[in-house]
């Protein structure tokens, strides 16, 4: 279980979450794992540059 506003994207395959995203405007991610170890799959550091790319809206 996570807090209201977040849902959960990855687990291991023993239900440990390891990923959360935020289900509200904006951008957030939460990750338990290390991505970088990983380097077929850049996703994650590709989507974290988009947004950050992105201009930043006034609330």
């Amino acid at each position: 279980m996570v807090a209201q506003g977040l849902v959960v994207t990855a687990a291991s395959d023993d239900s440990v979450i390891q990923a959360v995203e935020t289900t509200s405007a904006g951008w957030a991610l939460g990750v338990q794992f290390h991505p970088e170890e990983n380097a077929d799959d850049d996703r994650l550091f590709a989507a974290l540059i988009t947004a950050a790319q992105q201009p930043v809206r006034a609330h």
